[in-house]
Order: C-alpha cells, then sequence, then structure tokens
C-alpha cells in the first residue's frame, strides 16, 4: 500500500477438505476465515471498536466473476467459495480440517485472510485464487504436473481477471 499498489491478488495452492474437489481443481475464494495470527492481529484494534467478534475478509466481487467468467470459456474446472487461512497448512489434527468442513469451509491455505484483510483495511481490491494441490482427508497430494498445470490455468485466470476488473480505464 505504502508503495501505490491499486490491488492485491493472492495465488497459490490450498488444501481442499471438501470431498467433492479435485487435486488441480481452481478454486475462487469468495471469503477466507481468519484462523491465523497475523490476519487476526491486523484486525485486533478494529475488532476492540466494535461489537464484532470475527470478520471474514472477501475476495472483490467484480474480479470473482470476471474470473467465473474466464475460466468457464477455458474450460477450466473452478469452485467458488470459503477457505480458512491457518498458521499451519499441515499438523492438524483431522478433527480439526473437519469441523471447518462442516461450517462450509471448502479448502485450507496460510495467506488469503492477511492479504484480503490488508487489502480492506487499506481501500485496496484484493482477490485470491488457489489451485488444489493436496486432499486434506485422504492425505493424498496431486502430482507435480497436475499442479504445474493447475498454477497455470489459475495465473492465466489472476492475470486476465485483475487486468479486466482491476486496471480498467
Amino acid at each position: 500500500a505504502m508503495l501505490g499498489a491499486k490491488a492485491f491478488i493472492r495465488v497459490g495452492t490450498c488444501g481442499a477438505i471438501d470431498d467433492t474437489m479435485m487435486p488441480g481443481e481452481l478454486m475462487l475464494v469468495t471469503a477466507a476465515c481468519m484462523t491465523d495470527g497475523t490476519s487476526k492481529e491486523l484486525f485486533a484494534s478494529h475488532m476492540a471498536a466494535t461489537p464484532l467478534s470475527g470478520y471474514a475478509p472477501t475476495s472483490d466481487f467484480c474480479f470473482l466473476k470476471k474470473a467465473s467468467q474466464i475460466a468457464e470459456s477455458k474450460g477450466f474446472s473452478y469452485r467458488a467459495g470459503r477457505v480458512a487461512s491457518l498458521d499451519l497448512f499441515y499438523g492438524h489434527p483431522l478433527s480439526t480440517y473437519k469441523k471447518l468442513s462442516e461450517a462450509g469451509i471448502q479448502a485450507v491455505e496460510m495467506e488469503a485472510a492477511t492479504v484480503l484483510t490488508f487489502a480492506a483495511l487499506h481501500g485496496i481490491k484484493a482477490a485470491a485464487l488457489m489451485t488444489v494441490s493436496d486432499l486434506v482427508f485422504t492425505e493424498k497430494r496431486a502430482s507435480d504436473t497436475l499442479i504445474e498445470q493447475g498454477v497455470e490455468r489459475m495465473v492465466h485466470v489472476a492475470l486476465e481477471a485483475g487486468i479486466a476488473s482491476f486496471f480498467k480505464e
């Protein structure tokens, strides 16, 4: 923000906790639950001054709409849904992931809540896209080739949607 950023797009991988998701699939993040320390710390002063007991930062709607249109036009498999940003990608008991899944969380990762919270607090548009690299409940990791192909699709969608929705004249 101090350097003049106009938009942030978080791209990366995630672990699916929705059993219907497939390795390599594109995830358009609608909201990120703050289960990590960094995003909570960023928002702490705002929470103290309000009756809020939590906050779920969201991706920019226009970006998500454009990203879904691009993915559909290219025939890319994708999901739109919520993620939980955790301090650790691995290492939680399966019961933790089950509780998150029961709450409608589709995937876990580590950065989206921080990026989206920071952007919201600074009036900057932001979004998050991810490629499913792992299936948490079956403890299966996608092949390097499948992850690479998914990341290429994700970056293509992120760049095209970002230019169309964040940088249009």
